[in-house]
């Protein structure tokens, strides 16, 4: 009997070795793919500016993905709420294209830039890509608060969601 429960032994652990490295086969199989797909970036949008500026409106840090005329119209009346004279409205053809506004909100002094560098669509939405940048310890900066704020139009068919990136850059002046 000795030797059919040694047999019987082996089995169970060839079965249990095999079934292991099976359940790791397939769990890695699935990672791949879900990696793949979810990594999977499709072309850059081309983009048009609308306006970039360092003074505006509006002092809060906030993102808009504007995509109808009204609230279009409202931005760009509290963009200019602390100006005499606002421009006219900038034209956007909303059955196919789409704003995207980023603003980084009010600092003390000058020196900081927001600037939308890049729009890239995959098969989860789009992101766009954020250059902040803020002034070094060195830098000379004008002593009056800032709004900085950048406004660009894009063809977009269609967007399950936007996700906003944004890329920190300290400007270190000699």
């Amino acid at each position: 009997m000795k030797g059919g429960r040694l047999v019987m032994e082996r089995s169970i652990k060839i079965a249990a070795s095999a079934t292991i490295v099976c359940s790791l086969l397939v769990v890695s199989l699935i990672a791949l793919q879900m990696w793949d797909s979810s990594t999977r970036v499709l072309p850059t949008l081309a983009f048009e500016e609308i306006e970039q500026g360092l003074s505006c409106g509006i002092r809060a840090r906030i993102n808009y993905v504007i995509d109808d005329l009204e609230t279009w119209e409202t931005l760009w009346t509290d963009l200019y709420n602390i100006s005499t004279v606002v421009p006219d409205l900038p034209y956007v053809n909303f059955t196919s294209e789409v704003l995207f506004a980023v603003f980084l909100g009010e600092f003390v002094t000058g020196g900081y830039v927001a600037e939308i560098t890049r729009i890239a669509a995959s098969i989860n939405g789009l992101t766009v890509y954020v250059r902040e940048q803020h002034p070094g310890a060195g830098c000379f900066v004008t002593m009056s608060p800032t709004q900085p704020y950048h406004i660009v139009k894009a063809s977009v068919a269609s967007m399950l969601s936007v996700e906003f990136v944004y890329n920190l850059v300290v400007h270190n002046c000699p």
